[in-house]
């Protein structure tokens, strides 16, 4: 089973001690979903970032389960681990912005 993380542009954080393979595997050519399961899943994704902030071994386990449930579900954990989809928060957290860090999990920023 490929390794979410270290697809992405930071790496797998764990190296040599993540339990998911490092080698390069074949993207998947599925379709992609109707908008209802696409946001679904984004939902899903997200609220695995806001139940982990402070947990990212625990992350880790969840993303990867998720990825193995969806193939579009993996493209999604990849764009939020690239930062290239920024993690929207819950409105008592308005104000600030989140993205994820290899080394640190959910940094928070003004």
């Amino acid at each position: 089973e490929a390794c979410v993380f270290f697809r992405s542009q930071h790496g797998c954080a764990r190296g040599d001690e993540c339990r998911y393979c490092h080698l390069e595997h074949a993207t998947s050519s599925a379709p992609r979903p109707r908008k209802q399961t696409r946001d679904k899943i984004k939902e899903r994704v997200l609220q695995l970032f806001r139940q982990n902030v402070q947990n990212p071994a625990q992350l880790h386990e969840d993303l990867q389960e998720e990825a193995r449930s969806h193939p579009y579900a993996c493209r999604i954990i990849q764009g939020y681990l690239d930062d290239d989809i920024p993690l929207t928060l819950e409105a008592e957290y308005q104000g600030l912005q989140a993205h994820w860090d290899p080394d640190l999990g959910c940094v928070f920023s003004l």
